[in-house]
This record gives structure tokens, C-alpha cells and sequence, in this order.
């Protein structure tokens, strides 16, 4: 899967040196204008997704621009590049890694669906870009994908279907604010519930420390079997996620959701 990985981000740099050319530049926002590539996948819909996560007791963890850039070695505002990090964030585009360890996959369906990338404004194709050329090479229309949109505002899943993942459930919510722990305690129902703070930066330059924490608290839960993970730490909550999925633990990663449900 590396050597893979590494093949097709090797090709997109060599087209992003293309790009700096005049001739170049004109290919590509051509390429870019009419679609580009041929990846066209079909999501799981919303409420199958939530089915698989409650009663297959499957972990979802997002993918989107970030982590692709993570991988292609670049830093983010909020996560400078960490090979290790990279490493971790490749072995989820793995479809045996994830099918032995109930991972399913949340990727933007703007990017991989052509129609839809097609029709986006320039500025968005090129965001997606990186992402579109790395799933194109990796994914077919066998895999099990979900939308990596599922938590976000445009989403169509109520607040009700979505509290169906976590009830009765013992949560532990890793994040960066303590607002996000009194959101969940006033709309959601659960067996219980407790915060892990991490930075809002660089969240996985303490992956060890807040991995040992949440099996700290796991193993003084009554009924730590019924324990989920909601994540909501950007890149490095992905990592934290696939240590804990390795380990038995149902994880989800849930992004930005409750910072977009505090601003409305």
C-alpha cells in the first residue's frame, strides 16, 4: 500500500510542476474543468451508514483534504507533517487494514463522484484535486465508503438519527473544547459520558498520552464493551483512531460537528 501510495503521489507532483508552466497550467485547468479522471464511486447512504455503525458496531473515520495533505508531506495550520503521522493516515486508504478492524471509510462524495466533481467551481476543483488523483488510483466501486460529509451542516441525517450511534452507549469525547461535552450532555442520551481534552493543534504529538487516558478510563467503566470513542482532533484524531480500533475499541470520528451545531 505505500509503495502505492507513494507511486501516485510521485505523479501528482510531477503534474503540479506542469502546472507552473503556462502550457501547463491551461491542461490542467482544462483537466480540472471537465472532470478529470474516471473515479466515479457510489456512497453508502446516510441511514445504512448509521445502521452499519450502531448494529455492526463499525468504526467511521473521515478522510479529506487535510490528511491528503498530510500524506503528500505538507503541514496544515493546525498539524505540522510527522512521517509517523503520514504512516498511520496511509494505512486507512488499506481496504484490508480497515475490513480487519471494522473501519469504514468516510471520503467527500463531491471528490469521488464525477458528476458532481464536474460540477464544482474551479476553486473547489482545486482543493480536491490531490485528493481526487489519490482515490483514483486506490478505489474501485467494490469498497464500502461512506460520506465523509455525514456530520457536516449540509447534511440531511436529523439530529435523532444521529443520536442512534451513541445511545446506550458509554461515551469518551476526545476534542479540544469543553463546550463540545455540555452540547452532547444537553441533546443526547447515553450511559455515561466524559471529555478528553486535547490541544486544538498538533493533537497528535500527544496520540501516546491520550491513548493511555481513554484506556485509563475504559478500564474503570462499569461496561466498558458498550464504550465508543466520538474524536473531533483532526488528523491526529484519525491516528488516535486507528490505534484504538486495533485494540478492540469502537471509534468515530465526528469532526467539526459540534463547533457547527454551537454556531448556529
Amino acid at each position: 500500500m505505500v509503495v502505492k501510495v507513494n507511486k501516485i503521489i510521485s505523479t501528482a507532483g510531477r503534474l503540479r510542476l506542469k502546472f507552473s508552466s503556462r502550457v501547463w497550467r491551461r491542461a490542467i485547468i482544462r483537466f480540472l474543468k471537465y472532470g478529470g479522471l474516471s473515479l466515479d464511486l457510489s456512497l453508502i447512504k446516510d441511514e445504512e451508514l448509521i445502521n452499519r455503525i450502531s448494529r455492526k458496531k463499525e468504526s467511521f473515520i473521515r478522510w479529506g483534504d487535510g490528511e491528503t495533505a498530510l500524506i503528500f508531506q505538507q503541514s496544515l495550520p493546525f498539524q505540522e507533517y510527522n512521517p509517523n503521522l503520514a504512516d498511520c493516515l496511509i494505512q486507512l486508504l488499506d481496504h484490508r487494514y480497515r475490513k480487519a478492524n471494522k473501519v469504514l471509510l468516510g471520503v467527500p462524495e463531491m471528490a469521488v463522484k464525477k458528476n458532481m466533481y464536474k460540477a464544482l467551481p474551479l476553486r473547489k476543483k482545486r482543493l480536491w484535486f490531490d485528493t481526487r488523483i489519490l482515490l483514483n488510483g486506490l478505489f474501485n466501486g467494490v469498497q464500502a465508503l461512506g460520506d465523509a460529509f455525514l456530520f457536516r451542516p449540509e447534511s440531511a441525517i436529523d439530529k435523532e438519527k444521529i443520536g442512534r450511534l451513541w445511545s446506550n452507549k458509554n461515551l469518551v469525547l476526545v476534542s479540544s473544547d469543553f463546550q463540545h461535552f455540555f452540547y452532547f450532555e444537553k441533546l443526547y442520551s447515553f450511559k455515561s459520558l466524559i471529555h478528553v481534552k486535547v490541544p486544538p493543534a498538533n493533537a497528535y504529538f500527544v496520540v501516546e498520552e491520550t491513548e493511555k487516558e481513554i484506556f485509563r478510563l475504559i478500564a474503570t467503566a462499569k461496561n466498558s464493551a458498550d464504550t465508543m470513542v466520538l474524536i473531533a482532533a483532526g488528523p491526529g484524531g484519525k491516528a488516535l483512531g486507528c490505534r484504538l480500533v486495533s485494540r478492540g475499541v469502537q471509534v468515530i470520528d465526528i469532526g467539526n460537528f459540534v463547533t457547527w451545531k454551537l454556531k448556529q
